[in-house]
């Protein structure tokens, strides 16, 4: 059974993305929104590119990708990360603006694969985070294997996935988007509480 605070937490975010979510149309059969201000052209054209990757070598990824999304949503300062509420791939604008295309397709790769873990076993539990962690790198080097010229980005993600080291790294990307939309030091400070609570829960 889903524990209630992601199931409310779901709703929230079901909510927030119906509310301010403008839509950007569809890319190669899955549909793009945005929830910060402004025209989701440049995003659109980000995305695009890096979904013209993926199907391009490896179509029935793509394939199966479209069926565990239902979308791609664009934050200000959320992501990458998988929304099963909404079932959507969250990119943060950042990521849109600085990574390599090639970067940004295998970044939808990974958050698919956890979108398809997610309708397979719709149940978190901390115990298989590290496992399912590393079950979504596997499917973004797999996918790198189909590709042209990615030895560089293959070589990047080949390193150990720790259950700590991936934590810490979710949690200060997590900080620097706080710091980025102003948040005071005394919230910062309790989301970095929370996190070493819940990891080592």
């Amino acid at each position: 059974m889903r524990p209630l605070r992601h199931s409310c937490l779901g709703l929230v975010r079901k909510a927030y993305v119906d509310l301010l979510g403008q839509r950007g149309g569809n890319v190669i059969g899955l549909s793009l929104r945005s929830l910060r201000s402004g025209s989701v052209e440049k995003d659109r054209t980000a995305v695009e590119a890096a979904a013209a990757i993926i199907s391009r070598y490896d179509p029935h990824g793509w394939d199966r990708i479209r069926s565990n999304l239902r979308m791609i949503l664009v934050s200000e300062a959320l992501g990458p990360e998988f929304w099963p509420s909404v079932g959507a791939c969250v990119l943060d604008s950042r990521s849109i603006e600085e990574m390599h295309p090639m970067q940004l397709a295998s970044t939808i790769v990974h958050e698919a694969a956890h979108a398809r873990i997610w309708r397979l076993f719709p149940v978190y539990s901390a115990q298989y985070a590290l496992r399912i962690e590393c079950a979504c790198r596997r499917a973004e080097l797999n996918f790198l294997e189909r590709v042209p010229d990615s030895a560089w980005l293959s070589s990047a993600l080949r390193g150990p996935v720790s259950r700590l080291g991936a934590s810490d790294e979710k949690t200060e990307r997590r900080v620097e988007q706080l710091i980025r939309l102003g948040a005071h030091r005394s919230v910062i400070a309790a989301y970095r509480c929370i996190r070493r609570i819940r990891s080592d829960a």
